[in-house]
């Protein structure tokens, strides 16, 4: 199959165009709902999604003003809280602390899935953001 050019070249066009159209609803999913995400570091079937960036200034701004009882293992507690309501709803989104990401907070969404599942799968993590004011 893949030595013979007719099917190959025509697999790869629809390939890319239908990864262009899921990253394009995923992206724009995310900008709809204010959820910031890293432009241009998708590797063409995942996006870098920050999914607590204002509980992480609170908690930095906690850490700062030496509240007690805040550490810096209070960001990773949230983000395990995070998981925890994603996956009440469904949803599992990879860790990007397990992918190499440098701040926890961050997750990759993958995108190459049928139409209807990325669709599905970002509703059912918007619903869990709102189930903890996140979103």
């Amino acid at each position: 199959m893949l030595s013979d050019d007719t099917w190959v070249e025509p697999f790869i066009q629809t390939n890319r165009q239908r990864l262009a159209q899921n990253y394009t609803i995923t992206i724009r999913l995310l900008e709809r709902h204010r959820i910031p995400y890293k432009k241009g570091q998708n590797a063409g079937f995942f996006v870098w999604v920050g999914l607590f960036d204002r509980l992480r200034r609170e908690v930095d701004a906690a850490l700062e003003a030496g509240v007690p009882g805040t550490s810096e293992s209070t960001a990773r507690d949230l983000q395990n809280k995070l998981q925890e309501t994603l996956l009440k709803q469904a949803i599992f989104l990879a860790l990007g602390m397990d992918f190499g990401g440098d701040a926890p907070g961050w997750y990759r969404i993958v995108f190459a899935h049928e139409k209807e599942y990325p669709k599905l799968g970002l509703g059912r993590m918007i619903n869990a953001l709102r189930q903890q004011q996140w979103c």
